[in-house]
């Protein structure tokens, strides 16, 4: 529904739960701000002891549009073409060593660390801060441009894979006899790459309605059907939000196992066409497409009916929760190990540039921010057009600066990243200006396909303040507002959010802004290695979303944990 609508509906359930009701809507005023929680520091344990199966590849999916082109035409590494193994798809647990591995996603060989090579064009940062592109003929990335650091889309995925294969084993051709308390499954573009290559985003867009429905069935009835513990499903995906067939396909399954689903994307905002494609009688009450608020809304419901203010069969309950859980995870940058910025030699504190934007000014008309922000930073005096990106920036009183020289080199040494959206509500460059020390500049409620989501949900994001649910204390994630500066719909449309960035650069609020970001900025790198018992990358933040989602799924739903 509309956001008045669901913000109602968030009211009704705070205060069923005995929370306050103040500060909601968008246009309210914000309440007190949380603290950022544990996870940012990666201090918070983990407690994670479920075990874990990953689904082999459905033999049936992606069959439809033409035949599977010969082995020695599709674009995957050599060594996987010439195995012994011909099965199409290959097993995964043939196909991980050559597409599932950190060692082939991130080389580790040939990492360019700062100073020591002029590609990365920085001439200080700390120690250790590396980028770790991949290994020579390896490269099974789909888009050329984007082989040098990172794979935008799918990256996320396989390094997924790569850590879930380190603790859990495949289970098989017979998933009937794969007994596990969570059961990892290939996307739908996975299955696609795995028969035709790395080659075209055609893969996955051209995923009709019958394909996306049998993909679903089959995750159901191998994983799902007939069991007393039913497993929580999670997969893995690029940008899925933009097919509506296959979100409808998920959703016209039956309500407990759409309740077990954790689907991770590198953006969980659903935009309003995929939302106006599936029927409102499905829809749950309420449901949010950003993973903190909707584990609130579950948290909230348990409380309810706890207390006896609620009474719910089952089957209600059921479709309550009534959709999946959407977590936004980062992408893949070939930083594996973030580094801190503030107090590290040889990176000095200040930052030429006072405030940057990398990127062309208009990507998509509907992103109503991305322009309005360009000619803004145009009107108060922004220098741009220093490379082909189009690059803009602000830079200190009497500092010999230039926008331009190389991404990396530019947000580096800038102390604000303008990151508005583009042809969806996220932007990749985010993660960059993260990692890299710069504090992001955001933007909720700013794009014409995502009226009905409205709040950006970057990786763990926990609600904003002036979101319903965080008139209560409770909702996790990461609190934006200590690392990021997050520009309201009237700055926006006032264009007074470039003073106060640039105030704000100056001012102090920078460098506590920075520090904040120093602590948030490890779950946004996909580490070699497990954890030491901690949440401190995206993989653990991952895991701890998947280990909350169950224990709630299984407190809502008992008959599901054989209870």
């Amino acid at each position: 529904g509309s956001m008045a609508h669901r913000t109602g509906q968030f009211v009704q359930l705070l205060l069923l739960a005995g929370g306050s009701a103040s500060g909601v809507g968008p246009g309210a005023r914000a309440g007190p701000r949380l603290p950022i929680p544990p996870a940012a520091s990666g201090s918070r344990p983990l407690d994670w002891n479920l075990t874990v199966a990953i689904s082999e590849f459905f033999t049936d999916a992606c069959t439809r549009h033409g035949k599977v082109p010969p082995l020695r035409d599709r674009n995957l590494p050599l060594g996987l073409l010439a195995h012994t193994d011909d099965r199409i798809p290959y097993p995964i647990a043939v196909a991980a060593p050559f597409l599932f591995e950190m060692d082939v996603l991130f080389n580790r060989s040939g990492a360019l660390c700062p100073g020591a090579d002029s590609y990365l064009g920085l001439d200080e940062a700390p120690e250790g801060l590396c980028l770790h592109p991949p290994p020579p003929r390896q490269n099974v990335q789909i888009d050329p441009a984007l082989r040098t650091y990172f794979d935008q889309y799918w990256g996320a995925e396989k390094a997924m894979l790569a850590r879930w294969l380190h603790i859990g084993s495949s289970c098989g051709r017979t998933p009937k006899q794969c007994i596990a308390e969570v059961v990892i499954v290939p996307s739908p573009a996975m299955h696609c790459f795995m028969r035709r290559g790395f080659s075209r985003l055609v893969n996955f867009w051209a995923c009709h309605a019958d394909e996306s429905t049998a993909y679903w069935n089959n995750v159901r009835i191998s994983y799902f059907d007939g069991r007393a513990r039913p497993p929580i499903i999670v997969v893995h995906d690029g940008r899925w939000v933009h097919n509506p067939t296959y979100f409808r396909a998920l959703m016209e399954q039956p309500a407990a196992f759409r309740a077990s689903v954790v689907h991770a994307s590198i953006e969980s905002n659903v935009d309003d066409i995929v939302r106006r494609s599936l029927p409102q009688e499905i829809m749950p009450r309420g449901w949010s497409d950003g993973a903190e608020a909707e584990l609130y809304r579950r948290r909230v419901l348990l409380s309810s009916l706890g207390s006896g203010q609620l009474k719910l069969t089952p089957a209600k309950v059921a479709e309550y929760i009534g959709a999946p859980l959407l977590c936004t995870i980062p992408v893949t940058t070939g930083v594996l190990s973030p580094r801190r910025w503030v107090g590290s030699a040889p990176h000095r504190s200040s930052r030429p540039l006072l405030l940057t934007f990398e990127g062309t000014p208009r990507q998509h008309d509907a992103a109503v921010a991305r322009l309005a922000a360009y000619n803004q930073l145009l009107a108060h005096g922004a220098r741009c057009g220093g490379n082909k990106n189009g690059s803009c920036a602000i830079c200190s009183p009497g500092a010999a600066c230039e926008p331009g020289g190389g991404m990396f080199k530019v947000i580096a040494n800038a102390r604000f990243c303008v990151e508005p959206p583009g042809d969806s509500q996220l932007r990749s460059h985010l993660t960059i200006a993260v990692l890299f020390g710069c504090v992001p500049v955001i933007f909720d409620y700013s794009h014409a396909k995502y009226k009905r989501s409205g709040v950006s949900w970057w990786p763990w994001r926990m609600p904003p303040a002036k979101h319903s649910i965080l008139s209560t204390p409770g909702a996790g994630g990461l609190d934006y507002s200590k690392f990021a500066y997050v520009v309201s719909p009237v700055a926006l449309a006032t264009g007074s959010w470039v003073a106060d960035v640039l105030a704000a650069a100056t001012d102090g609020r920078w460098e506590m802004m920075r520090a904040a970001l120093d602590e948030a900025a490890p779950l946004f790198a996909y580490s070699r290695t497990p954890c030491a018992g901690g949440v401190c990358d995206a993989f653990s933040a991952l895991q701890d979303v998947i280990r909350r989602s169950r224990q709630l799924r299984n407190a809502l739903l008992p008959s599901l944990d054989g209870k």
